[in-house]
């Protein structure tokens, strides 16, 4: 197989993934083996992330103050991409406190 055949057979490959993860699936966030791809369309990163940038993303079992998730806040259609601040665990339910970069609070 050349090349180029290669990567078209590739990019079907994807595509379909893609395609039946999120209207078979329906996922919120289609994924490609777990792995989702999304833009960065605010300035709330700035410096860390900067608008326009592709981030790739996965989920974790766990996450630590220092790093950077992505999450739907409540009630939003849209996804959120900040770094954990603060890590709060209250009877067995844990809560983040994130904050965007480049925001003063």
């Amino acid at each position: 197989m050349t090349k180029p055949n290669a990567l078209l057979a590739f990019l079907i490959f994807f595509l379909s993934v893609m395609l039946v993860d999120k209207y078979v699936k329906k996922s919120r966030l289609p994924s490609f083996f777990g792995y989702s791809q999304l833009v960065i369309a605010t300035g709330s990163m700035e410096g860390t992330l900067d608008i326009g940038e592709m981030i790739f993303i996965k989920e974790c079992a766990d996450y630590e103050v220092g790093e950077i998730i992505t999450f739907w806040a409540k009630d939003s259609d849209v996804t959120t991409t900040h770094t954990i601040v603060e890590k709060l665990t209250s009877g067995g339910v844990t809560t983040f406190i994130t904050k965007g970069d480049a925001n003063p609070t």
